[in-house]
């Protein structure tokens, strides 16, 4: 009879992928959830991209390493990125969900990106447009992360989606937490192509919410480090030159004291 055991140690051996593909299938849902939530119009909005395996997970949280220095004065904004980077390394999937409409207004005039009495006509002179359409292509401000403004009102449609995505998940016990960070490193990694904005939500079922109750400086001290600062250390002790273990015992003392003076002879004590 086929059997699935499910065990989260070690990482990435048969029984931990086992429970990985149980995230995987919330990842969908939760895509699925995101994708029907309500919206202005019943106009598609959203797109989802699910990227998981431990080589395309460190990929993300290297480029978040990198974008933690775009914007150095702020000390803050580098230890979010880091920390979070860390945890995306310790996530089992990361949904990605854009929006690909933030470019194309409402045409409502609810003066919500514009202020009071500019309406959507605001929008539209901020980019390159004609006949009511704009030039998604056209890149308004390179120096920034997100080539903003946006149609408010399409980004709060999103934003019912993305809470929708985040029900289900929790419904399932799949823990979750949506993260600008890593949307913006999935967004720069080509996830979600065809959006504007794109949010990014690690997923794990692990015995620990990988996502709460974080050490400060967490990419320091992260489980990770710990076990890879564990096996350096006990390599170099096992390296140290100590007593033959065939020979020494703490009752043994004189027989410890003749295994110190035969390696001084040898010279291989000092």
């Amino acid at each position: 009879m086929p059997e699935h055991y499910i065990e989260e140690w070690p990482p990435y051996t048969q029984n931990d992928m086992e429970r990985r593909e149980g995230v995987l299938a919330a990842a969908r849902l939760a895509a699925n959830a995101a994708i029907t939530a309500p919206k202005g119009g019943g106009v598609p909005i959203t797109e989802a991209h699910i990227v998981h395996g431990e080589k395309e997970l460190v990929q993300i949280a290297k480029k978040m390493v990198e974008l933690a220095e775009a914007n150095p004065a702020n000390e803050m904004w580098r230890t979010i990125f880091k920390t979070e980077a860390e945890m995306v390394r310790m996530t089992d999937v990361v949904l990605f969900l854009g929006c690909h409409t933030a470019l194309n207004p409402f045409d409502i005039t609810c003066d919500y990106c514009s202020g009071p009495g500019k309406g959507c006509k605001w929008l539209y002179e901020q980019r390159k447009a004609k006949h009511g359409i704009i030039d998604e292509e056209q890149v308004i401000h390179p120096d920034w992360l997100i080539d903003g403004p946006f149609c408010t009102w399409r980004i709060v449609d999103f934003g019912l989606g993305v809470g929708t995505a985040l029900k289900v998940a929790k419904k399932l016990f799949v823990d979750c937490r949506v993260m600008m960070s890593v949307g913006l490193a999935g967004q720069k990694l080509g996830y979600c192509p065809k959006s504007q904005m794109v949010v990014g939500i690690p997923m794990a079922a692990l015995s620990k919410d990988p996502y709460a109750d974080i050490l400060m400086d967490y990419h320091l001290f992260s489980e990770r480090k710990y076990m890879a600062s564990a096996r350096i250390r006990h390599v170099i002790t096992r390296m140290v030159q100590w007593l033959d273990y065939r020979h020494w015992h703490p009752s043994q003392t004189e027989v410890a004291k003749k295994w110190v003076e035969s390696l001084e002879e040898k010279g291989e004590g000092e």
